[in-house]
């Protein structure tokens, strides 16, 4: 597929968030570790799952359903934020096979 074509899928498949769009969105994001912030790089990350990756986004979030509600009951028994469930999104996209 050339860069062309792939533009016009973007454009097509994915939807488009102005920077006021994506900083109310994460202003509304409740988190026990951190305040999300919007970032030239966290806007690049927006980007790389929404549109590049967009696929093995839809996918990994699946898993979610599976492996999430495992992740909150140990860490609520452990007294531990629930928010650390993220941390196995980032390692390995909740891909059980990873290494």
């Amino acid at each position: 597929m050339n860069d062309e074509c792939a533009t016009t899928l973007e454009a097509e498949d994915n939807p488009s968030y102005t920077d006021q769009e994506l900083r109310e969105r994460l202003r509304k994001l409740k988190s026990a570790i951190s305040k999300p912030r919007l970032t030239p790089v966290v806007k690049s990350y927006i980007r790389t799952y929404t549109v590049k990756i967009r696929d093995r986004t839809e996918a990994m979030l699946g898993r979610t359903a599976i492996y999430f509600p495992i992740f909150e009951k140990y860490l609520s028994e452990t007294q531990m934020p629930d928010d650390l469930k993220y941390l196995s999104v980032v390692e390995s996209a909740l891909n059980p096979m990873a290494r």
